[in-house]
C-alpha cells in the first residue's frame, strides 16, 4: 500500500529477480528476502542524500544497490573471519580442504 503512493517504479525488475533468486538458493526465507529489500532501499537512499544533485540520476532501486544489500545479508561470521585471516592462512586452510577431500 505504501509502495503505491509513489510515482512509478521503485524496484528495477531485475534487481527483484536478482533478491528472490540469492534468496531461493540459499534459504528460501521470505523474511531475508524483505531484509534484502529493505536495505537496497536504504542504499538507495543513502545514496541519493549523498549526490549533489539528488533530482537527477536513478529513480529506483537498481542491480548495484540490491547486489550491495544482498552481499551484507547473506554473508555468514564464519566466512567473514575466514576472509579476515592473512593469505597465507587462508592457503593453508584451502590445502586442509583440498587434502580432505582427496
Amino acid at each position: 500500500e505504501r509502495l503505491h503512493s509513489l510515482d512509478g517504479p521503485v524496484f528495477d525488475s531485475k534487481a527483484v529477480e536478482l533478491c528472490c533468486r540469492k534468496i531461493a538458493a540459499s534459504s528460501g526465507d521470505m523474511r531475508q528476502c524483505l531484509n534484502a529489500a529493505y536495505a537496497a532501499l536504504e542504499n538507495y537512499i543513502a545514496q541519493r542524500k549523498a549526490s549533489e544533485n539528488p533530482e537527477a540520476g536513478k529513480r529506483f532501486v537498481d542491480l548495484q544497490h540490491m547486489s550491495l544489500a544482498l552481499g551484507k545479508c547473506l554473508k555468514m561470521p564464519i566466512i567473514n573471519g575466514m576472509r579476515a585471516l592473512p593469505q597465507h592462512q587462508q592457503m593453508i586452510l584451502c590445502s586442509i580442504a583440498l587434502l580432505k577431500d582427496a
